[in-house]
């Protein structure tokens, strides 16, 4: 399959990481030589310096030969023009990432399909959702949903009070419940099994289950831990991103909202009715301790700050705080955290 990537920052080098690895034919686009030359050293992929939106620059990456074309730059407008010139010249699927919510909910006014774009993908929304998700899940770690949550992948972390622990991915326990779910991964320390045959089962593992939605509240009790939901939230940012997940949050959470700058604080709480903006810096644990972290259950940290909002959380454990979520949108650090 071919595949050209447009867009060679963060995303666009992680979409064409992994895809390379599945021996795809990878072709990747940006005017910046310093990136191309960076994936070209560490990726099998081809590279292809210019702007995406250029017929030119896209007939060089015979872009009619193929099957898939991504748009992901940090650009919503380069994204969806380059996804337009793409189908126009011959393209098969075409996927754009664009940021305004509008191009996705309001086609009567702007319909992306009429120019070509096959689907596209808001990462702003994905991440709200999935924070939604986490947070209704008090135990789940990772929840990705297919066919409208017909079937789910869920990851827990099995506790020291799991029933799990000590046993093997052919117990008795998980046997018996195959038609609704079944373990598809172990992550062990920097290590991944995939359960083929029997896998003893240890305190601290990170299993990823393939579920129903009737196997998710059993899954959730194997983990060990409380499976109380999560009430009391402290969301650590108050960007667009912030703003967007406390939104979400205040109907179905106690929300407190941390932000540094005074002035985006008064412009957001007159935004959020039901929502306590309180003006703190995020490297200030003594503030965080004054506004009561301790009585929080998640903190989710949405600074643009990947280092940040790891520390933190880190922070935020050692004060007891029951699940917390860090923004990471350096790729480096995902194992790591």
């Amino acid at each position: 399959m071919k595949i050209i990537i447009a867009g060679a920052g963060d995303v666009g080098f992680h979409l064409a990481s992994l895809l390379s690895k599945e021996s795809q034919d990878i072709y990747l686009i940006d005017q910046d030589r310093e990136k191309l030359e960076y994936a070209a050293n560490h990726l099998d992929v081809y590279t292809v310096v210019g702007d995406s939106t250029s017929p030119n620059v896209l007939k060089e990456a015979r872009v009619s030969e193929a099957d898939l074309v991504i748009a992901v730059t940090d650009r919503q407008a380069t994204n969806i023009l380059s996804g337009a010139v793409s189908k126009k010249l011959g393209a098969g699927t075409v996927v754009a990432r664009v940021q305004n919510q509008a191009f996705l909910k309001d086609r009567g006014v702007f319909d992306l399909g009429e120019l070509g774009i096959d689907s596209a993908i808001a990462p702003r929304d994905l991440l709200i959702q999935e924070i939604g998700r986490l947070l209704q899940e008090s135990v789940a770690t990772d929840v990705f949903e297919f066919d409208d949550g017909a079937l789910s992948v869920y990851g827990i972390v099995l506790g020291k009070d799991s029933p799990l622990a000590g046993t093997t991915t052919e117990d008795d326990n998980l046997r018996e419940q195959r038609n609704l779910f079944r373990p598809i991964a172990v992550q062990r320390g920097q290590r991944t099994y995939i359960p083929y045959s029997s896998i003893e089962l240890k305190e601290g593992d990170h299993i990823y289950f393939l579920t129903k939605p009737e196997g998710v509240e059993i899954i959730a009790g194997l983990s060990g831990t409380p499976t109380d939901p999560l009430r009391n939230v402290m969301i650590l940012g108050g960007g667009q991103t912030g703003e967007m997940c406390a939104r979400r949050l205040q109907h179905k959470h106690e929300v407190k909202l941390v932000e540094k700058n005074r002035q985006r604080c008064e412009e957001l709480a007159s935004k959020l009715k039901n929502v306590l903006v309180i003006h703190a810096d995020a490297r200030d644990v003594d503030a965080l301790e004054d506004e009561g972290l301790e009585q929080v259950e998640a903190f989710v940290s949405l600074t643009g700050d990947s280092e940040t909002n790891i520390i933190s959380c880190l922070v935020a454990k050692n004060h007891g705080v029951r699940k917390t979520v860090a923004l990471v949108e350096n790729i480096d650090y995902i194992s790591i955290t």
